[in-house]
């Protein structure tokens, strides 16, 4: 009986996997899969105006002229399972010239952040041939500290979202990709490295999920698909995540917040990202809204709507067939401190501890919906 269990788990995995997807998805073709192809991190220098860039407090910040430089062993994609905050190899291939620019809101606003998270626009020209062929615009999720702090606490953060990311691939492939990097950061003599990853473009997960980019105010559940959302909200909860809205943004953006809402045959799929205010990752600047009557990101709060409650159990077996993997993920993950590690296990416990009491799934999900 026991070597059928794993075989149950491949085939639940697999099954749960087509309902999670729109129809007609399929694989990442062409250049711009050469990043996100596996989890080797790069070794990267950038320069840059740095302490003008983290100066940068304005809605919209003002791109700086930058020049990257990959290392050999990045470009030839050298095995290794994790950012390494105190690697700093010296990149022997020729650097390519890109733009910079700050990004975001609460990481930027006085007090919370010293360096800031970042746009990075490349030329698809000067990228050819090399681990950036096929981008333009990417993600950079950075530390949060001032540069050359390298305490281990501000660096396991940052592991700790890209674990996130990491978890969310096993959920379903309809989900945000990322890459570990190790990043210098040069301005003049100074020399600063640290650990960092990017995010995949949306168009670049649109068009390997065969979907379209949706832009409009309001996003209603009944239009999505009910699967799908419920396995989204349930992560949420997983990851002790209240900073969203699978249905509108905030202010007079377009839906949704730190989520993209992506339309397949009449039916959306909003794909959450940015997980640095979770309980999961745990930041000092992170804390739950007023009205949501908890004091704590760590404490989790089921936010899913009861209209795709039908679907709750189905989402529910889908995260009861990844748990040894996302345990094993924790556990074998290199870039983190046994402290970190030892937490991450026991949040993570503890979110399996509910699913697997009928009561305490009823008390904490079921009757807890929008």
């Amino acid at each position: 009986m026991g070597h059928l269990i794993p075989l149950i788990a491949f085939i639940l995995c697999v099954v749960l996997d087509a309902a999670l997807l729109p129809q007609d998805a399929h694989a990442d073709s062409g250049q711009s899969a050469l990043l996100f192809e596996d989890d080797t991190p790069l070794t990267i220098e950038i320069v840059a105006p740095w302490r003008k860039i983290s100066r940068d407090k304005k809605p919209k910040p003002a791109w700086a002229k930058a020049t990257l430089a990959l290392s050999d062993s990045s470009a030839s994609d050298t095995n290794a399972n994790a950012i390494d905050a105190n690697a700093n190899k010296e990149p022997s291939l020729k650097p390519f010239n890109i733009q910079v620019q700050p990004r975001g809101r609460s990481r930027r606003e006085k007090g919370v952040c010293d360096f800031p998270p970042l746009w990075l626009n490349f030329k698809r020209s000067e990228v050819a041939g090399t681990i950036f062929a096929g981008q333009n615009k990417l993600k950079l999720v950075t530390h949060c500290t001032k540069l050359g702090n390298r305490l281990r606490e501000y660096s396991d953060r940052v592991h700790s979202e890209y674990l996130l990311y990491k978890i969310l691939n096993q959920v379903t492939p309809l989900s945000f990709r990322v890459r570990a990097v190790n990043v210098t950061y040069i301005e003049d003599a100074r020399r600063y490295t640290h650990p960092a990853f990017i995010i995949e473009h949306k168009t670049t997960l649109a068009q390997r999920s065969t979907t379209t980019l949706i832009k409009k105010r309001y996003l209603p559940e009944r239009e999505q698909n009910a699967d799908y959302a419920a396995t989204m909200s349930l992560f949420a909860y997983f990851a002790g995540n209240t900073d969203f809205s699978f249905v509108r943004s905030r202010g007079q953006e377009d839906c949704c917040h730190n989520a993209v809402p992506l339309l397949n045959n009449d039916e959306a799929f909003a794909v959450p990202y940015d997980f640095d205010s979770t309980g999961f990752v745990d930041p000092p600047y992170a804390a739950p809204a007023d009205e949501l009557g908890i004091t704590e990101v760590t404490t989790r709060l089921y936010r899913g709507y009861c209209s795709h409650g039908a679907s709750l159990p189905r989402a529910i077996e889908r995260f009861r067939a990844i748990q040894q993997d996302t345990l094993r993920l924790i556990e074998e993950y290199e870039g983190i401190t046994k402290k970190r590690r030892k937490k991450l296990l026991r949040f993570t416990k503890r979110f399996y501890q509910v699913l697997d009491s009928p009561k305490k799934t009823q008390q904490a999900l079921t009757s807890r919906c929008r």
